[in-house]
């Protein structure tokens, strides 16, 4: 895996979206999302262009979803994404990636589906 910054480019992520976040990359995987999924890649930096942390939010105590979480469930939900499941072997294929890259730690991982083996994540509506 190599670092790529295809997110650099105006026409892949616009300087309003990258203004207010740090981006990284492998494989020039925003530029690949724009050509593949230019519909989902137009919500995905609408969100990034609109959504702002707020540090009140990121550490409140109690739940398996924090404020952070729910704030941008509801923003892909305004653009018309739901909640899906992965099925089972797929999960196992994104726990094992996403802890290889970001560590045992994840963020990305909730310790809810760690235990289920099982995912909850969002796409947008047919």
């Amino acid at each position: 895996m190599y670092e790529t910054f295809s997110y650099d480019d105006p026409s892949v992520v616009p300087l309003k979206a990258r203004r207010h976040w740090r981006f990284m990359e492998s494989n020039s995987a925003a530029a690949v999302m724009k050509a593949v999924c230019p519909n989902e890649w137009a919500d995905i930096v609408k969100v990034l262009e609109t959504y702002r942390l707020d540090p009140a939010n990121w550490m409140k105590p109690g739940g398996d979803r924090g404020d952070v979480a729910e704030e941008i469930d509801n923003e892909f939900g305004k653009r018309g994404w739901q909640e899906t499941r992965l099925p089972v072997n797929i999960c196992s294929c994104v726990t094992t990636l996403l802890t290889a890259l970001s560590g045992p730690s994840c963020p990305f991982i909730s310790d809810r589906s760690r235990r289920s083996n099982s995912f909850n994540l969002w796409k947008r509506r047919q």
